[in-house]
């Protein structure tokens, strides 16, 4: 379910209690506040704050009886109901909120998802949206985005496993550096760069087939 009301503020004490139907629910970023038991006795899982400012505040009890994991932009603590909850982190992969790629990360699975058209590029580590969990990331989905930005897995080195678009056309510079546990990527049908460093240091890696379509791959792109 997807509240799509853009002017709406408020969602009232028990506006969908006994909703048992109701197992997920994205609220927009104009909600300020959400009253008393408003999900009470749902079968409310997740809920995914899909603004990326932070969450609107919650009353005592509002998620009772269901929540599992709630999603919320990166930055924001949750506290209140969320505080024993399996905790995600969204927002945008590019540089000033730009919506056109978005992230997902999922703390209790160690997934990162990935969504949108075009990454950007980080000149350095700390830029990097999901650079505070880079250290725990083991999976990684890429859906439609055409590029992996510089940097954008520098050092993850818990990553087991990538999942790209197969429209993907760019592996920018020091992407997957020493990416050392990742055993295995099957590379995008469409690729035809591959950085520099880009997977540098990934020595798990024992196989790998060059699409027929890559007509750059830059320097020590492959070294260890």
């Amino acid at each position: 379910m997807f509240i799509s009301f853009n002017t709406l503020q408020q969602i009232g004490k028990k506006a969908f209690n006994g909703c048992r139907k109701l197992n997920s629910l994205s609220i927009p970023d104009s909600v300020i506040s959400i009253d008393d038991e408003s999900f009470k006795g749902t079968n409310l899982s997740t809920v995914i704050f899909s603004g990326l400012v932070e969450p609107p505040l919650c009353s005592n009890y509002t998620f009772e009886d269901a929540l599992e994991q709630v999603a919320v932009p990166m930055g924001y603590t949750p506290g209140g109901d969320f505080c024993n909850k399996t905790t995600t982190t969204m927002g945008p992969c590019r540089k000033e909120n730009n919506t056109e790629c978005m992230f997902i990360y999922y703390q209790g699975a160690q997934q990162l998802v990935i969504t949108g058209t075009i990454m950007d590029d980080w000149s350095e580590l700390k830029e990097v949206p999901w650079n505070g969990t880079m250290q725990e990331i083991k999976t990684v989905t890429i859906t439609g985005v055409k590029n992996i930005g510089d940097n954008a897995f520098y050092g993850a080195t818990s990553l087991e496993t990538i999942g790209l678009d197969p429209d993907i056309t760019t592996i920018g510079n020091h992407s997957l550096y020493n990416c050392s546990r990742l055993t295995s990527i099957t590379l995008p049908r469409n690729l035809k760069t591959i950085g520099t460093n880009a997977f540098s240091g990934c020595d798990g890696i024992t196989t790998l087939e060059i699409p027929i379509g890559v007509d750059t791959i830059n320097e020590t792109a492959f070294s260890n």
